[in-house]
């Protein structure tokens, strides 16, 4: 993307009238985008004027990122050279893994966060090493470790301005056949930050781009970044990509109609068929495929919202289960999840109803 598409970007953005471009600024920082279109304007083939307040709001919004982001890097540094001092495997995900290896350089995307994964197996041993380097685990345990860990698929870290979400899942549903032996065996070795570190194969991270953006959908909180990273990856890998071998895969792991359809739902978002034409072929032959009939019902399903009950019920036809096993699995762990995820939500819903409850009795 970037220089090859900056000019037709540049010609939308210069067609656009004044109350667009006003609200462009805030559009990007709501979708996570900010390091992106600062990246995308700053290129020399981008021409349309832009209003100095939205480019001055981007470049702030990129030095405050760029802050962060130099913190995020250092502290990166610090936990994998500790965990591999404790003999502790681990794999960058998303991230500046994402945005060096599809993005072109760490400061085209933006993210707030770390995001590794290690073996379940190492988990005690990485909550001791996370605790001697000063972090605090931000997700209570609720009913226990077990359960937690059996529901959850990360937890939650934090040491000053730095958050680090500790995952041992790429995601978690008892569905899902996710082969960990695989993901782990075709990790492979990237540069970050002039360090090198193990990152996800190309088809485990769009594996888990797929899976996140999913689960973003059926709670209502999806941010185009997420699509955007879709589109990154698939510039990059999606002529040499063995389509048939990969979705068999998904077949194995019991996901192979989520990715589908949230691949046919970007396709069809981005109006991307010509763009990523193996893919489109590929998707031809998916009989399970949930697609989205017209673009305007897409951006619908897409849309954040706080409570979206259209999309929990597209996202619960696509488990490779029964939509009522679902759902027993989805209320039952739902407290559990909020508490690991989210913590301090519980209880703040819990409040509200009691306090909602007394002012109705």
């Amino acid at each position: 993307m970037m220089s090859r598409d900056a000019p037709g970007v540049s010609a939308v953005i210069d067609r656009s009238g004044a109350e667009v471009l006003a609200s462009f600024g805030a559009f990007a920082r709501r979708n996570q985008l900010s390091g992106f279109v600062h990246t995308l304007v700053a290129d020399p083939a981008f021409e349309a004027p832009l209003p100095a307040a939205l480019r001055g709001g981007l470049q702030r919004r990129h030095a405050m990122e760029s802050r962060k982001r130099e913190l995020l890097l250092a502290e990166l540094v610090r936990v994998t050279e500790a965990f591999h001092a404790a003999g502790v495997a681990c794999i960058v995900l998303k991230g500046p893994a994402l945005a060096t290896r599809y993005y072109g350089s760490e400061d085209r995307r933006s993210y707030w966060d770390l995001d590794l994964l290690v073996r379940q197996d190492d988990l005690a041993r990485c909550r001791r090493v996370l605790r001697d380097l000063g972090f605090q685990r931000l997700s209570p345990m609720l009913f226990g470790e077990r359960i937690s860990l059996a529901v959850a698929h990360a937890l939650d870290f934090s040491r000053n301005e730095v958050g680090l979400d500790l995952h041992w899942k790429l995601s978690n549903h008892p569905s899902f056949r996710i082969d960990y032996r695989r993901v782990w065996e075709r990790a492979e070795r990237g540069l970050l930050s002039g360090r090198t570190c193990s990152v996800l194969s190309p088809d485990y991270l769009l594996t888990l781009v797929l899976l996140s953006s999913f689960k973003d959908i059926e709670r209502g909180a999806l941010r185009l970044r997420s699509f955007v990273d879709l589109w990154m990856i698939l510039d990059r890998i999606e002529a040499d990509l063995e389509w048939a071998p990969f979705l068999a895969e998904r077949s194995d792991e019991n996901i192979r109609v989520i990715c589908v359809s949230v691949l046919a739902l970007f396709l069809v978002v981005f109006q991307a068929e010509t763009r990523f034409p193996h893919l489109a072929q590929a998707l031809t032959s998916e009989p399970d495929v949930a697609r989205v009939p017209t673009r305007a019902a897409a951006l619908q399903l897409i849309e954040p919202t706080f409570l979206g009950p259209a999309r929990r019920l597209w996202a619960s036809g696509l488990y490779e289960t029964s939509r009522a096993r679902h759902l027993i699995w989805w209320a039952l762990s739902l407290p559990v999840r909020l508490n690991v995820h989210k913590p301090g939500k519980v209880k703040r819903l819990s409040d509200a109803l009691r306090a909602w409850l007394r002012r109705h009795r």
